[in-house]
């Protein structure tokens, strides 16, 4: 969502009213302010056959920053907003509202329940970011394809069972937190309505460093009166997409590894995605507690095995060493590639890093 005026005082107002409601008789807050910048230098080795022309050019770049305020509002209630500059090699760096979310928790005997709304993270994408622990090296799958935005305009609840099942079931507009104003509603063209999508996660954590999860995802969206289907040619005014998975991961402080395994068996909503599999796995080790020493190794591999006629396989990898300064700060050789069936692979190396305050 870009910033905009409007943007920005519906924000305020809802903390303001947010505030008075719950926190009348409490002294004003402390807000919270942390920060994450991801950064690097990349060159790409075959700068003659990429797609974009954009991303062509080798250098410096700043691929996302982040900045946000937190506070809480009472014992059950809290607020937080995050604020996205997201480098666009296309144009100049855009600032989007990624987050602005309200958050209840309370315990009802064994049941941790969690509401939230407004601008609210895809509890998905999160879920693979934090096990992975690599976001700053390379995008889950589901996030780098666009399958499901990060973040998006919605609510979600949220019901934890003995510390071992959670089940989380959001209703959100489809469009992502950086479309969620700028995309006009049902207008009979193609960026008409994006939505409402449905999203059900399961997560199952049997003991503390193991993790299994499924999810489903159903979204019915306008796609305009005169946009033909891309496979029947039929003229239609919405569509429906669904998509279902699931994974395992194991999560401690010597490594992180897993998988989630995506099948989308409908017309997807990207014409630049097809229906078929796809495969995201990850592994993150680091030595610390082997050697004395915070090196780490970090290695991405994504596979789609798409369904339609003609349609080639994608192979991605990344791999490569990296050190751990502290939990702030930490940077990784990162070599990349993407093979689209039997074409060259694109290939590409960086230094990363990760910087928080």
């Amino acid at each position: 969502m870009k910033i905009t005026v409007k943007i920005l005082t519906t924000i305020m107002s809802i903390c303001l009213i947010s505030a008075a409601a719950f926190a009348q008789d409490a002294p004003p807050p402390v807000v919270n302010v942390s920060g994450v910048l991801f950064t690097g230098f990349v060159y790409h080795f075959d700068n003659d056959n990429r797609p974009d022309p954009f991303i062509n050019k080798h250098g410096f770049e700043i691929e996302r920053a982040y900045l946000t305020f937190s506070k809480n509002l009472g014992d059950n209630w809290s607020m937080r907003a995050t604020l996205d500059t997201y480098h666009n090699p296309s144009r100049s760096s855009d600032v989007y509202v990624r987050v602005a979310e309200a958050q209840y928790r309370n315990t009802f005997g064994n049941i941790d329940f969690m509401g939230r709304f407004g601008i609210i993270d895809n509890q998905l994408n999160s879920m693979l970011d934090r096990l992975g622990g690599m976001r700053w090296l390379s995008r889950n799958q589901m996030d780098a394809l666009s399958i499901h935005p990060s973040a998006d305009l919605g609510a979600a609840i949220e019901f934890g069972f003995m510390k071992m099942v959670t089940l989380n079931l959001s209703l959100m507009n489809g469009e992502g937190s950086n479309n969620a104003t700028t995309t006009p509603r049902f207008t009979g063209v193609n960026t008409g309505w994006r939505g409402e999508e449905f999203n059900a996660l399961v997560t199952v954590n049997p003991f503390s460093k193991l993790f299994l999860h499924g999810f489903y995802s159903y979204e019915k969206f306008g796609v305009g009166p005169a946009t033909p289907d891309p496979v029947t040619g039929d003229k239609r005014v919405s569509a429906v997409d669904t998509h279902f998975g699931g994974g395992l991961a194991w999560n401690d402080s010597l490594y992180k590894a897993g998988v989630n395994i995506t099948m989308i068996p409908d017309d997807f909503k990207s014409p630049a995605y097809n229906d078929g599999l796809y495969i995201d796995g990850w592994v993150n080790v680091n030595f610390k507690d082997l050697i004395g020493m915070p090196l780490t190794l970090n290695a991405r591999v994504g596979y789609i095995a798409p369904d339609a006629d003609g349609a080639d396989n994608v192979i991605t990898f990344g791999v490569g060493p990296g050190y751990k300064f502290n939990n702030n700060v930490q940077f990784a050789l990162w070599l990349a590639s993407q093979q689209v069936g039997d074409n060259d692979a694109d290939m590409s190396i960086a230094v990363r890093s990760e910087i928080r305050f």
